[in-house]
């Protein structure tokens, strides 16, 4: 990736030295921004290669006001989903927790619906008005690992505005190709539960 964006260097600008912290890292950068939308997207995500795929997400969060955040459908190397929207779980002792409910399931994607709502998405690949994302104050940097994606929705979702996921065909994601597979941030987790509990029973469960 660094060598293709050295091709792209009049287009591109690459901050290097940042240690990883997602939220630092994303909220830096978009305050370098002079966009009106912010797409927030993973190394280790391949867009489908057909013609005007960023341009459909940049047109659909425009022309709907009450949309803040759009995500997408994420597909395995496989085919098998990787990301269709975030719901929450309703068994104890981790009630109310976020979770990707069609994950691995094998799907034709051409027989899913081209957009539909969800609770939250993955910040893997996560689009948003940039005035809605300082009105909010950014991704929480309280998180250092897990969450803030879904928080940042949450967060939107508290002030009036929905979630959409778009079945933009063959994107595909690596799932932690950059991190190893399987970690887990109890404490961020935790958090969220403190945070958000209450209000995912209320409108969500």
């Amino acid at each position: 990736m660094l060598s293709a964006y050295e091709k792209w260097a009049e287009d591109v600008e690459v901050v290097k030295d940042l240690s990883y912290h997602f939220a630092k890292c994303n909220n830096r950068l978009a305050s370098q921004a002079s966009c009106d939308t912010l797409l927030f997207l993973n190394n280790d995500v391949v867009l489908d290669p057909r013609e005007g795929c960023p341009l459909e997400v940049y047109e659909s969060i425009r022309r709907a006001p009450d949309v803040g955040i759009l995500g997408a459908v994420l597909f395995f190397p496989d085919g098998r989903i990787q990301h269709a929207g975030i719901d929450f779980l309703r068994e104890p002792p981790g009630r109310g927790f976020p979770y990707h409910p069609r994950k691995s399931e094998s799907i034709d994607r051409r027989k899913m619906l081209a957009a539909f709502d969800s609770a939250a998405t993955t910040g893997a690949f996560l689009a948003i008005d940039h005035g809605l994302f300082r009105r909010i104050g950014g991704f929480s940097e309280a998180y250092s690992r897990e969450c803030q994606d879904v928080d940042l929705c949450l967060q939107a979702h508290r002030i009036g505005y929905r979630t959409r996921v778009l079945n933009l065909g063959e994107t595909i994601h690596f799932e932690n190709a950059t991190r190893p597979t399987g970690e887990e941030c109890w404490p961020d987790r935790r958090l969220f539960l403190r945070r958000w509990r209450s209000y995912v029973e209320a409108h969500f469960l």
